[in-house]
């Protein structure tokens, strides 16, 4: 509702977006409210109407639950089947076209007959189905990013619900203020047997598997997907005991006619249409890349890097560009930014078009989540522009105030902002994504300066001073690292990922010194320490296993300075525990610390230039039902 007199042309392209314009002032709306909720809404029916939860489980929702069930939202297939039926032709057309050009899946988009059910769904849904038949609190699907496992994964549920009637599907949000309350609350609301749906494992982190535990086993069965590297580095480490991941495969050869019949009904790709049938095979297999970027390079008869670039560069002007960077920054995160966020950093970067504006010339590329988050169209295309298209030091900048944002708040950041604004805020300050931002553009050297940029604003912020340290001993620099660590810890006391690194850069800074003198065997009495009493509390879960630092980092040490007889004692010792460590959960950590040990004792050869031990085929996972 606004009080501009909008054309016909104008509102038909607002209903084009579900949206209906109404000329009308804040007085004439503050009137209908009132005439239309006379006595207003208590907290349940808010609820109610939003999430359309059903009479039996809103009696059973508390005061204290209101803040949880807003993340939550029932799924009914029957309710889905009859919202595509009151669909307009026009409507599913352009559901159709926003997916299938890199926009994410819906529920409704899941429940139409537009995804294909590619050659590999089937094994999908069987080891989905017999998940739940087990009563695993987890079940995650695998694959490359835009391998459509997030739109099988959606179907499967719907088909287990079409077969399961009585069983009672959500999807959480992925802004939900607690996910050990919202599996505590559906646990009573369904005692026996619920799933739920979770999206991208990636979004929840680390503390996720605290609130896998609080499920009771046989009860609550979350669905969720995962980028298979993403799983295989990271989070395995932390949830692999819950989990058996499913890999969702690349679409082969049979998965092609129905693919072209889709993208000849939903796409508007002329030169593709007039092509004979072979060789619309033939422009399919000519991608050698994931499904999302293949249906991009066969309809618009260039190659993925091209479309991307041409579309960023065709974007009316700089300050457009800018808030699709901060937008960008975001979707690399895969968290979206809140609209106040992203205003507050796109005005302190002095433009001359207002956001409203340059966020309605970015229509087709950014949209709103589920969470009123802005998020580009798919992280895969904002990684290309961030690697090849965009000028450098515009990305420094938005990444620069997007981090000026959070300096109102009480340090530790992460402990006074919403759940999703303290993962970007760790996503943007973390090493990695600020190593790759910066070699990827030949500016190693700028890195350091986003981060120093803030030594003061969040020189209490053991998060802010860890990150910096890991970045700068990415670089080489471990003196400047390791006083970094120091800085954490002071400003963070405790925090075993600071702990940890700091005793890693102990040990490799004792490898790099020239002598075996008092200092360096200094470094090392203190690091050893440290990682062997981490390595002993068997409930410390961090990113890196202590055994494999420890042992990697002390042997080596002791190599580099010809201490061959204590290395090849403690490699011994060492070695053992690995092994007892690796029978238990699968790790590539653990593997390749296992054989790099293994070769060393039995041959005597600690070769640096050995490649990374392949992962040992058969091994499964043990798992918590």
């Amino acid at each position: 509702m606004t009080p501009d007199k909008l054309s016909p042309i104008k509102k038909e392209g607002l209903k084009s977006k579900g949206l209906v314009h109404i000329e009308g002032t804040l007085k004439d709306f503050a009137a209908w409210v009132k005439s239309a909720f006379p006595n207003g809404n208590d907290a349940r029916e808010v609820v109610a109407k939003a999430n359309e939860f059903g009479a039996t489980a809103l009696n059973s929702i508390t005061a204290s639950d209101i803040d949880v069930a807003h993340s939550l939202y029932p799924i009914s297939v029957r309710t889905l089947a009859e919202r595509l039926k009151q669909m307009r032709p026009g409507e599913e057309a352009l559901m159709g076209r926003q997916f299938l050009q890199g926009f994410p899946p819906s529920w409704m988009l899941a429940a139409s007959k537009v995804p294909v059910r590619l050659e590999a769904f089937e094994s999908l849904k069987k080891e989905l189905f017999e998940s739940i038949e087990r009563g695993d609190r987890l079940f995650v699907a695998t694959g490359q990013a835009g391998s459509g496992k997030t739109t099988a994964t959606m179907m499967a549920i719907l088909d287990y619900a079409s077969d399961n009637p009585d069983v009672p599907i959500y999807e959480m949000s992925r802004d939900v203020v607690s996910t050990t309350k919202a599996f505590s609350l559906l646990n009573r609301l369904h005692g026996e047997r619920c799933i739920v749906f979770a999206g991208d494992l990636f979004v929840y982190g680390d503390g996720f598997s605290d609130s896998l535990l609080s499920i009771k086993s046989g009860g609550v069965t979350v669905v969720s997907s995962s980028r298979t590297g993403e799983w295989n580095e990271h989070l395995s480490r932390y949830l692999g005991e819950f989990a058996r991941p499913a890999l969702f495969q690349r679409f082969v050869r049979r998965d092609y006619d129905p693919l072209i019949d889709r993208l000849v009904e939903y796409v508007p790709a002329p030169r593709f249409r007039k092509m004979t049938r072979l060789q619309q095979h033939a422009e399919l297999a000519k991608s050698k890349s994931q499904l999302l970027i293949a249906l991009r390079e066969a309809t618009d008869s260039e190659n993925f890097d091209d479309i991307i670039t041409n579309e960023f560069e065709k974007l009316p002007d700089a300050d457009t560009r800018r808030l699709l960077l901060i937008v960008g920054v975001s979707t690399l995160a895969r968290i979206g930014v809140s609209a106040d966020v992203a205003r507050e950093a796109y005005y302190k970067l002095k433009p001359t078009r207002t956001f409203d504006k340059a966020l309605e010339a970015l229509d087709g590329i950014v949209s709103y989540t589920e969470s009123r988050r802005l998020i580009a169209r798919h992280d895969l295309y904002v990684r290309h522009i961030f690697d090849e298209v965009a000028n450098f030091d515009d990305i420094r900048d938005a990444i620069r105030e997007l981090l000026r944002t959070y300096i109102k708040y009480n340090m530790p950041v992460v402990k006074h902002v919403h759940r999703q604004d303290a993962q970007l805020f760790r996503f943007i300050l973390n090493h990695t994504f600020v190593s790759e931002i910066t070699q990827r553009n030949g500016r190693h050297e700028d890195g350091s300066v986003i981060y120093s940029d803030f030594e003061t604003d969040f020189q209490l912020d053991g998060h802010y001073w860890l990150q910096y340290g890991l970045y700068l001993a990415a670089q080489g620099n471990l003196t400047e690292a390791i006083a970094m660590m120091q800085r954490s810890i002071s400003a963070y006391s405790g925090n075993p990922y600071a702990v940890h690194a700091l005793a890693d850069l102990q040990l490799r800074s004792a490898r790099q010194r020239a002598q075996y003198d008092a200092v360096t065997r200094d470094l090392i009495d203190i690091a050893v320490k440290t990682l062997s009493v981490m390595d002993s509390q068997q409930s410390l879960k961090i990113d890196q296993y202590p055994i494999v630092t420890l042992s990697l980092g002390h042997v080596g040490a002791l190599v580099k300075h010809s201490q061959s007889d204590l290395a090849k004692k403690v490699a011994k010792d060492y070695y053992e525990r690995v092994k007892f460590l690796s029978r238990n959960v699968y790790s590539s950590m653990l593997d390749r610390a296992e054989e790099k040990l293994f070769r060393y004792i039995t041959l005597g050869d600690w070769g640096d230039s050995q490649s990374a031990a392949k992962s040992k085929s058969g091994r499964q996972a043990k798992h918590r039902r």
